[in-house]
């Protein structure tokens, strides 16, 4: 639903988007042609932490229009970081949720797996904004299912 999205709002497929989430988000995009980056390209270190002085120092490339959010398994403080300094940086860049799913039930015991909506809540609180749900419970998916 993500690429869906940014091609139904006309996001320029020049222009890059950021990822925090799992593979088939990256494979979603690239297959509606869109250029998704993890945050491993855009800095060298690939440790979970990251310091203030790092912080300070890491460029923002002006090419990422957007972020999109979605479950991420190896969710970490580097990653939020990086995605808070890219929506904080320019309020225009958009700032998209896969879904908000608090989890999925999970073993026989039935207890709940993190998804999603942990993550998205933990960007939208480092970025101080809120994200477009384009996932189920969002107000864009069903209009656009319809008009499909």
């Amino acid at each position: 639903s993500a690429a869906a999205y940014l091609g139904d709002h006309g996001f320029d497929k020049q222009s890059k988007v950021l990822v925090i989430g799992q593979e088939g988000i990256h494979a979603e995009l690239r297959e509606a042609g869109f250029q998704s980056l993890r945050c491993e390209d855009l800095v060298e270190e690939t440790s979970p932490q990251c310091s203030i002085a790092e912080f300070e120092g890491i460029p923002v490339d002006e090419t990422v229009r957007a972020v999109v959010a979605g479950v991420d398994d190896v969710f970490s403080y580097r990653k939020l970081c990086l995605a808070s300094l890219y929506l904080r940086s320019d309020p225009t860049r958009l700032f998209v949720a896969t879904n908000r799913d608090v989890g999925d039930r999970v073993g026989t015991d039935g207890r709940l797996i993190p998804g999603a909506g942990p993550v998205v809540a933990a960007l939208e609180s480092a970025a101080g904004r809120f994200a477009i749900n384009v996932g189920k419970g969002g107000t864009w998916l069903l209009p656009f299912l319809t008009e499909k």
